[in-house]
C-alpha cells in the first residue's frame, strides 16, 4: 500500500455502504479503496450522492461524515 502523510492526522468516520468506517481525514479515496481491496476498474463509486468518474477518485480526500456507496460490477450472462 502507498504511504501518505500521517502527521497531525485527525480521525474521522465515513459511511461505506451504510456501515461506519474510521480513518484519517488525510486519506485519499483511492487509498481507502485499495485498503479495502476493491478493483477500481470494476466498481462504481457514489460519493456524497454524486457518481464519481474514475479519474476523480485520485483527487478526492475524505472528510468526516462523507457517505460512499461502492457498487461492484459483475459480468455474466
Amino acid at each position: 500500500m502507498n504511504n501518505y502523510p500521517k502527521k497531525n492526522s485527525m480521525k474521522i468516520t465515513v459511511e461505506i455502504n451504510g456501515e461506519s468506517f474510521n480513518c484519517t481525514n488525510e486519506m485519499p479515496l483511492s487509498f481507502l479503496l485499495e485498503y479495502l481491496d476493491f478493483n477500481t476498474s470494476m466498481i462504481i463509486v457514489e460519493y456524497n450522492s454524486t457518481i464519481l468518474h474514475k479519474e476523480a477518485i485520485d483527487s478526492v480526500r475524505l472528510n468526516n461524515k462523507d457517505k460512499l456507496e461502492i457498487i461492484t460490477i459483475v459480468g455474466g450472462g
